[in-house]
C-alpha cells in the first residue's frame, strides 16, 4: 500500500513539473541558437534591423515605384513569342497539357507530383484574381487560368480509373501529348483549320519547355545507353563512347550550336530540310548526353560487384542483371547529380537565342531593346524571368528530392 501511494506521489510531482517553457519549442530554439551569447544577441540584432530597412525599401519599390507595365503588357511575347494571334488558341491549348499531366502524375506518383499540382492548382486562381490587366492578352485570359486549375482536378480524377491508374499510362499520356503538341504548334502547308506556323515565330516560355522537355526525353536515354557502353567488354563499343562522351564534353555549347547551324545542313540529304530549332536542340542533346553519361557511369560503378556475382551465380542473363539491379540502384545514387543536369539543360536553352530563335530571356531582351519605352524596366523584367526560372528549378529539385525518399524507403 505504501508502494503504491510513493509511486502515486511521485506521478503526481511528475505530472506537476514540467520543462522550462524557454528550453522547448520556438523561443527554445531562438535562446539556443540566436541569443545564447552577448555578440550573437547583438549579430541577430544587426541583422533584424537590415532585414527591416531591405523589406521596407524593396516592399515599397515592389508596390509604389516598379513599372510592372512592362510584363502586363508583353505578357502574350514573353509566353508564346511571335505566334500568330489569330492562332495563339493552339498555344493556349497546348500549354494546358501540363497541369492535366500533373494532375494524372499525382493521382499515380503522389510523393512526387502532389506538391506540384497542389501549388499549380492554388496559384493559377490568384494570378487571375490579381487587379491588374493584362493589356497584350484577351479578356479570356483569367479563364485559361482558371482552366489549369480545372484540369489539374480533372487529371487526378481520370488518374484513379483503372485506365490511367499506373505509371505506363502517365507517361504514355504525356508523351503522346507532347509530340501531338508539336504537331499542333507546327500545322500544315495546306490546311485551313491549323495552318503552318513556322519556329521562326516561336519564342517564349513556350520554346523554353518544348526544348528542356526533348532535350531531357532523349539526352537521359542516351546518357544510359553510353554510360553502359564505355564499360562494355566490346573494344569497338567501348572506344567509340568514350570518344563520344570526351569529345563532347571537352566541346563548348556555343562551339556545338555553330556546329549543328553550319555542318548540319551539309551532312543530311537534300530530303531532310532541319529548322534552326531543331538544329539547336541537337546541339543541346549532344552536349546533355554526354555529361549524362558520366553521371550515369558513376552511379554504375557504385554499384558493388557482388551483386553481380550472386546475380550471375543464379543464371540471370545480363541484360536482366543490368535493368533490374544495376541500374536502378546506380540510377539512385546518383539522382541529384542527374537532376542538376536536368536544371542546367533547362537554363542552357537560354543560348539558343545566338541562332536568331528567341527563348524566355532571349525574349526578355528583345523587349527591352524593341521599344523605347521600357529601357529604364531592365530590373522588372529580369526580376520576372528569374522568379519564373527559380520555380520551375525549384520544382525539379522538389521531385528529386521526392523521389530519394521514395526509393530509400527500400533501402536496408
Amino acid at each position: 500500500m505504501a508502494d503504491r501511494a510513493s509511486v502515486t506521489g511521485v506521478a503526481d510531482v511528475a505530472d506537476q513539473v514540467r520543462p522550462p517553457v524557454a528550453s522547448t519549442g520556438p523561443l527554445g530554439w531562438v535562446r539556443a541558437n540566436l541569443l545564447d551569447t552577448w555578440y550573437n544577441a547583438l549579430l541577430t540584432l544587426g541583422v533584424l534591423v537590415a532585414l527591416y530597412y531591405l523589406v521596407r525599401g524593396f516592399g515599397g519599390w515592389v508596390l509604389l515605384t516598379a513599372e510592372w507595365a512592362v510584363l502586363t503588357q508583353n505578357l502574350q511575347v514573353l509566353l508564346v513569342g511571335q505566334y500568330p494571334d489569330e492562332e495563339i488558341w493552339r498555344a493556349g491549348a497546348v500549354m494546358l497539357a501540363l497541369p492535366f499531366v500533373l494532375g494524372l502524375g499525382w493521382s499515380v506518383w503522389p510523393g512526387f507530383c502532389r506538391r506540384l499540382a497542389i501549388s499549380l492548382a492554388v496559384a493559377a486562381p490568384l494570378v487571375a484574381a490579381l487587379p491588374v490587366e493584362f493589356a497584350s492578352l484577351a479578356a479570356g485570359f483569367r479563364v485559361y487560368l482558371l482552366l489549369n486549375t480545372v484540369l489539374v482536378g480533372a487529371g487526378w480524377l481520370l488518374g484513379r480509373s483503372t485506365v490511367f491508374g499506373s505509371a505506363r499510362s502517365v507517361l504514355a499520356t504525356w508523351l503522346v501529348l507532347f509530340l501531338g503538341g508539336l504537331v499542333f504548334l507546327r500545322g500544315f502547308a495546306a490546311s485551313e483549320a491549323l495552318p503552318f506556323v513556322g519556329t521562326k515565330q516561336w519564342g517564349g516560355l513556350m520554346v523554353t519547355l518544348l526544348l528542356s522537355q526533348a532535350g531531357i526525353v532523349i539526352s537521359f536515354p542516351l546518357g544510359i545507353l553510353f554510360a553502359l557502353g564505355r564499360r562494355s567488354s566490346m573494344a569497338f563499343v567501348r572506344v567509340a563512347c568514350v570518344a563520344y562522351i570526351e569529345v563532347l564534353r571537352g566541346t563548348p555549347i556555343l562551339a556545338l550550336l555553330f556546329v549543328t547551324q553550319v555542318l548540319l545542313p551539309l551532312l543530311l540529304p537534300d530530303w531532310m530540310d532541319m529548322d534552326r530549332l531543331t538544329r539547336g536542340l541537337v546541339a543541346l542533346i549532344l552536349n546533355n548526353s554526354a555529361y549524362m553519361a558520366e553521371n550515369v557511369r558513376g552511379g554504375l560503378q557504385s554499384v558493388p560487384s557482388g551483386q553481380l556475382e550472386a546475380a550471375r551465380a543464379l543464371g540471370m542473363r545480363v541484360h536482366h542483371i543490368t535493368a533490374r539491379i544495376v541500374l536502378p540502384q546506380a540510377l539512385r545514387n546518383v539522382l541529384p547529380a542527374i537532376v542538376g543536369q536536368f536544371i542546367i539543360l533547362f537554363k542552357d536553352t537560354a543560348v539558343i537565342s545566338l541562332l536568331g530563335l528567341l527563348d524566355f530571356l532571349g525574349t526578355a531582351n528583345a523587349i527591352l531593346s524593341g521599344r523605347q519605352q521600357w529601357f529604364n524596366a531592365e530590373i522588372e523584367m529580369f526580376l520576372f524571368v528569374a522568379a519564373v526560372y527559380w520555380v520551375f528549378t525549384y520544382a525539379m529539385t522538389s521531385v528529386s528530392r521526392a523521389i530519394e525518399r521514395s526509393m530509400s524507403k527500400g533501402v536496408g
